[in-house]
């Protein structure tokens, strides 16, 4: 089975849970259990422990009840895809369409999940050649971008989806 395939399978849910927990390991938290992820995620630890277990059946996580949890060789490469995702999406809506941070990492959060691999493939290319962009053209753009904002009561009658709590 091949990385984009078993994303596939996952959830956003549990494609989130495996992100956490990769960040948390890069954050210098060598060792991450329920109750971290139930802090971080703002729900109840039984949430925590039906996903777990579940990732945990379909070998993303190695965990035993009350040990803390780490990625299997499988639910790592999966977190850092990911995660790669997440960055480049939230590196997109902030950096070219100039959405503040908050707004930028909520949306992403959203977009992340259903981006197919070929989008995110020319996502990351775009943003790579974006940034590769001499300073006055990228200004430039975000100049264009942030212009149409005048037009902005044209959309202003579209509802956002409710935000996740934990979401941010």
């Amino acid at each position: 089975m091949t990385i984009n395939s078993a994303i596939r399978q996952l959830t956003a849910t549990q494609e989130d849970y495996l992100e956490i927990i990769f960040r948390l390991n890069q954050d210098g938290k060598p060792t991450v259990t329920v109750t971290d992820l139930a802090k971080r995620l703002g729900c109840q630890l039984p949430t925590v422990t039906r996903t777990i277990k579940a990732l945990t059946q379909h070998g993303y996580v190695i965990h035993r009840p009350r040990e803390s949890i780490q990625l299997s060789d499988q639910g790592l490469a999966i977190a850092q895809q990911v995660t790669h995702r997440h960055d480049d999406t939230e590196a997109f809506l902030h950096t070219v369409l100039c959405l503040d941070a908050e707004t930028a990492t909520a949306d992403a959060c959203k977009i992340e999940h259903g981006l197919s691999p070929l989008a995110a493939q020319r996502l990351h290319a775009f943003i790579k050649c974006f940034l590769d962009l001499p300073l006055d053209v990228q200004t430039h753009i975000q100049t264009s971008v942030q212009s149409i904002d005048k037009h902005a009561q044209l959309f202003n009658r579209i509802q956002s989806h409710r935000q996740s709590p934990w979401r941010h």
